[in-house]
C-alpha cells in the first residue's frame, strides 16, 4: 500500500473519530444521565427551564423514594388549592412523607411485601426518563419524603396502613377493622380524578 495513501486513510478515520466523539458529547450536554433500576438513562435537557432530576443521597434512600414514588405517581395537587390546603402541594409532599414512613417501618419488620416494589415501575420509570415535568416533580418529591422518614419522621403517630381512596369511599371507612386517623387531599390523579390519602394504625 502507498505510505502516503495509508496516511490519508488513518487521518480521515482520526477526524471522523473525532467528530462522533463531539456529536456524542454534544448529545450528554443537552442532558445527564441517571440510574434508573440499574439502567442507564439520559434525561434530556434541552428546553429552557425544564425539571431537573434530583438523584437519592444514597442506596436505602433511593429504594424508599422509589416505593414513595411508585404508590404516589399518578398524585398531583390541586392547581386551585392554597398553602395549607388539603389538596395542596405541601399537603402531597406530608402524604407521601407518610407513606415513606410506613414503607420504613414495614420494611424495618420484615414485611417489605406490604408496600411497593424498591424499583420503578416501566410505566414510571417511562414518564420520568421521558422529561415528563409533572412526573418529575412528583419523583423528586420522593427522595425528600424518604429522607425525613429515614431520619425519625413520624408524623403518622405510628400508622402502619394506608389507603388512597376515590370520594365514592369515605375517608373515616376504616382500613383492615382499624379507624382511621387522618387523611389529605382530596388531590388530583394523572386522569384528573380526586383521590385522598387516608392513614391508619
Amino acid at each position: 500500500m502507498n505510505p502516503a495513501y495509508g496516511g490519508a486513510i488513518e487521518a480521515a478515520r482520526a477526524r471522523e473519530g473525532n467528530s462522533s466523539q463531539a456529536h456524542r458529547q454534544q448529545e450528554v450536554s443537552g442532558g445527564h444521565w441517571v440510574t434508573m433500576n440499574g439502567r442507564h438513562v439520559l434525561i434530556q435537557e434541552t428546553q429552557p427551564g425544564r425539571v431537573r432530576l434530583e438523584k437519592p443521597a444514597n442506596k436505602r434512600e433511593a429504594k424508599l423514594a422509589n416505593i414513595v414514588y411508585n404508590e404516589t405517581a399518578s398524585l398531583r395537587a390541586d392547581p386551585e388549592a392554597k398553602p395549607g390546603d388539603g389538596g395542596s402541594t405541601e399537603a402531597l409532599h406530608d402524604a407521601r412523607e407518610g407513606i415513606a414512613e410506613i414503607a420504613r417501618r414495614a420494611i424495618d419488620s420484615g414485611y417489605p411485601e406490604y408496600v411497593a416494589p424498591p424499583e420503578l415501575s416501566e410505566k414510571n420509570s417511562g414518564a420520568v426518563s421521558s422529561g415528563n415535568p409533572d412526573a418529575i416533580r412528583a419523583y423528586n418529591d420522593s427522595p425528600a419524603a424518604a429522607r425525613e422518614a429515614l431520619a425519625g419522621a413520624d408524623q403518622t403517630n405510628g400508622a402502619t396502613q394506608f389507603r388512597l381512596r376515590s370520594p365514592s369511599v369515605s375517608r373515616d371507612r376504616p382500613i383492615n377493622k382499624k379507624d382511621t386517623t387522618f387523611a389529605y387531599g382530596p388531590f388530583r390523579n394523572t386522569i384528573g380524578r380526586p383521590q385522598t390519602v387516608v392513614f391508619a394504625p
